[in-house]
């Protein structure tokens, strides 16, 4: 049970719990044993005994990022900035502040159902504005955050091709 579930999580493919408790039938099957349900308490108990962390939510695309091409690419970059001094490379990132969005969760009343409690259009309005921060490699050069602003026409409500038209 436990190289299945390595040999998943491994592959950077998600472990659900249903996955678990049909491939445990499936082997214990295999062994020739019969009346085994692998019951939900079964395989929180295995979970918890073979080291297994808690369950998380997944986002993002960071699963199928190839580290043997990062690891090459980190290396052409490096070579290319070999022979620029320090205080010469700089470190710019941008985030951005929603300032119109509410927080999608809250603590309900002992007045309120879970069932009752709803939303508002305010919880999805996306007003926004781009900042940056920038420093040198070691530290000793720091910008002050600016403020690259909104913008008018968001890039992906833009027809791909007429943006790499006026891009290029």
């Amino acid at each position: 049970m436990s190289t299945f579930a390595n040999r998943i999580r491994n592959l950077r493919l998600p472990l659900r719990f249903g996955l678990l408790q049909a491939e445990c039938k499936k082997q214990v099957l295999a062994m020739g044993m019969n009346g085994f349900s692998a019951s939900p308490c079964w395989v929180s108990r295995w979970l918890n005994h073979s080291g297994f962390g808690g369950f998380v939510r997944l986002y993002g695309e960071g699963g199928s990022v190839d580290e043997e091409l990062i690891a090459e690419g980190m290396d052409r970059v490096r070579s290319k900035l070999a022979p620029l001094h320090t205080d010469n490379i700089n470190n710019e990132d941008e985030s951005r502040f929603t300032y119109k969005c509410l927080p999608t969760g809250t603590y309900l009343s002992p007045q309120e159902s879970y069932e009752a409690a709803h939303g508002t259009k305010a919880m999805k309005k996306k007003a926004q504005t781009t900042y940056a921060v920038c420093c040198n490699a070691t530290a000793l050069r720091i910008l002050p955050p600016f403020c690259i602003g909104n913008s008018a026409v968001p890039v992906c409500f833009v027809d791909a091709g007429a943006e790499k038209r006026r891009l290029y």
